[in-house]
């Protein structure tokens, strides 16, 4: 199978001549140039590349937090990048979980009260949200900080939260910034080890990374540069 049949088969999420310009000063400029990528479901990705090679605005895209210039973002069937920004919000609430670098975790709400928030915001498991907050804190290993401030815990330990909260809403597309960028090695190969749980389970899991020894196990790497997937 060659990459343009394999693209047209990896039917859960397709990147169609996706080209992004930001104005800058009298120009602009191109940090996606018509990007055609298909994703399976199940599929552990990472995207790779310099900084400024277009990768976060990759994720951006995948999230609906940003919109093309031209082409069109498709996942699961629907046409994200179509979408107004009342419908990204209710469309990335159940069906994107995010993990950032830097966890992102609120720092007056309890690591527990973190995890339930994205259901809060979505309306689901209403009743069941504390049980299933605290069910994800224990698969993650961290159930006994479940009452206690992210500024207690460790910084995997804070990565650990992220994912669970991540995991909230039961998406089936984890996307992840950077996740084991602050971490150490042994921690940084712990959580690359959930997401590759996560993706046996059936979750597409896209990661950036600037980190080589992070994509053991990855079943692709998708290289960009200038905007331009090179690999």
């Amino acid at each position: 199978m060659d990459a343009r049949e394999y693209w047209q088969d990896a039917g859960f999420i397709k990147l169609e001549g996706v080209t992004k310009r930001f104005p800058v000063g009298d120009g602009s400029f191109t940090a996606l140039n018509s990007v055609s990528v298909g994703l399976a479901r199940g599929e552990f990705v990472s995207v790779m590349g310099r900084s400024g090679s277009g990768k976060s605005t990759l994720l951006n895209m995948l999230a609906a937090i940003d919109r093309p210039t031209e082409g069109a973002v498709i996942v699961d069937g629907r046409t994200v990048h179509l979408m107004n920004e009342e419908q990204a919000a209710a469309w990335r609430g159940t069906t994107v979980g995010m993990v950032f670098q830097f966890f992102q975790l609120l720092p007056t709400l309890t690591i527990l009260e973190n995890v339930m928030l994205p259901m809060e915001f979505a309306r689901r498991f209403r009743g069941t949200r504390a049980k299933r907050a605290g069910e994800l804190l224990a698969r993650m290993g961290i159930d006994r900080h479940a009452g206690k401030l992210p500024s207690a815990l460790s910084g995997g330990e804070q990565q650990r939260a992220a994912i669970a909260r991540a995991l909230a809403n039961d998406p089936p597309l984890i996307l992840a910034d950077e996740p084991t960028g602050n971490l150490d090695t042994h921690t940084a190969n712990a959580v690359l080890g959930l997401f590759r749980e996560l993706s046996r389970e059936g979750r597409t899991v896209v990661m950036v990374t600037h980190e080589k020894n992070a994509v053991e196990g990855i079943h692709r790497t998708i290289t960009l540069s200038d905007g331009v997937v090179v690999s």
